[in-house]
């Protein structure tokens, strides 16, 4: 629905998407629905994935666990990633 109000058959939906969607505000970045929601607005495409990668810790020497700037595999993937994504475009 284009103004993001879930929809409901019975009490029990709506009790559990409450609980899942605080679940979400608790352990992710975004704690608030218009947080959450408006990553949504970074798909640019008709369709798409937005990773997002938080709470990241530093190891030895401080650098980050994930690299995502010189590791050539995840370049490599990421570029796998964009052709694809340019491929599918209508």
């Amino acid at each position: 629905m284009e103004d993001r109000r879930p929809y409901y058959e019975d009490r029990q939906h709506i009790d559990k998407h409450v609980l899942e969607m605080n679940i979400v505000y608790q352990y992710s970045p975004f704690h608030t629905a218009d947080a959450l929601f408006s990553q949504f607005a970074r798909i640019t495409s008709t369709a798409g994935t937005l990773v997002v990668c938080f709470n990241l810790r530093r190891i030895e020497g401080g650098s980050y666990e994930m690299d995502f700037a010189t590791d050539a595999c995840v370049e490599r993937e990421l570029e796998k990633c964009e052709k694809k994504a340019l491929e599918c475009k209508f």
